[in-house]
């Protein structure tokens, strides 16, 4: 049976896979982060449950050190979390914001971990966004455009995902012997305001 996997780990023999572009989306979020001032840097995500969030993670890493960005690389906190809902950045947020040192850039790997650990910071830490914390999410859901979160994030192109899918798999039916491919789909930078630099 043909099989094609949409945000995946192509770890299925034979089946095809098609990914947003994790790599260049990282890069976009370390660069703004770094444009923005911030210099204690984290990522939030469930790293160890989703493929998706550890490819996104690594590649933030990896985007800070091939930039010369060392020390951010360094020292980048990684705090998993169990999913990617709103909840799960409640507590992220509690986490990371309750230490004595204390992230002024998030690159979650997730729009609703974003918006779960700003509602946080402002409510529980009184932190300003993007003044005192700058916070940058991946998916671009509807409420991250809303005037209370301004997300900046890395929109996924979920036509783009589901029309390769589906030409993936016509593809796969009409020859269906053939190693596993890999099908990568651009995202696009979505500027808001939650991660501005701190004003001159």
């Amino acid at each position: 049976i043909p099989v094609v996997m949409i945000n995946r780990d192509a770890n299925l023999p034979g089946a095809d896979v098609v990914v947003s572009d994790n790599a260049a989306g990282a890069a976009h979020a370390a660069r703004m982060l770094a444009q923005a001032g911030a210099r204690r840097v984290a990522f939030v995500g469930p790293r160890n449950a989703s493929y998706s969030a550890n490819a996104r993670a690594a590649a933030f890493v990896e985007a800070l050190r091939r930039h010369g960005d060392t020390a951010r690389a360094a020292s980048v906190r990684i705090q998993d979390t169990p999913s990617d809902t709103y909840a799960c950045g409640v507590e992220a947020a509690r986490d990371l914001l309750s230490g004595d040192t204390v992230p002024d850039g998030v690159f979650c790997s997730s729009d609703l971990l974003a918006l779960g650990l700003i509602d946080t910071a402002r409510q529980q830490f009184g932190l300003r966004v993007p003044e005192d914390l700058r916070v940058i999410g991946f998916d671009d859901i509807p409420a991250a455009a809303f005037d209370g979160y301004a997300l900046t994030t890395l929109r996924q192109d979920t036509q783009g995902l589901a029309n390769a899918a589906v030409d993936m798999l016509a593809e796969r039916m009409q020859a269906f012997a053939g190693a596993s491919r890999t099908r990568v789909v651009p995202v696009t930078c979505v500027v808001r305001h939650s991660c501005a630099g701190r004003p001159a």
